[in-house]
């Protein structure tokens, strides 16, 4: 999957969707106030409007971190 990721922004999104078990419908809600890159976890809206926390782990932090930086 990984090798067919053409840009780092679809690098990002993939890594965070895997790490995170969120749906797309929860990752494309989520704004850069429902990060918190120093404890590394998301607050996403799912189904029924219900937030829960979700882990992030490094790689997907660093991913949206480089994504950031280029924009």
């Amino acid at each position: 999957m990984k090798i067919s990721c053409q840009s780092l922004r679809e690098r990002a999104l993939l890594e965070f969707l895997y790490c995170t078990g969120c749906r797309v419908r929860e990752a494309e809600k989520i704004n850069i106030e429902d990060l918190s890159w120093e404890n590394c976890f998301a607050i996403v809206n799912g189904k029924g409007s219900k937030q829960r926390e979700v882990s992030v782990r490094a790689p997907a932090v660093h991913a949206f971190i480089v994504i950031c930086s280029l924009e």
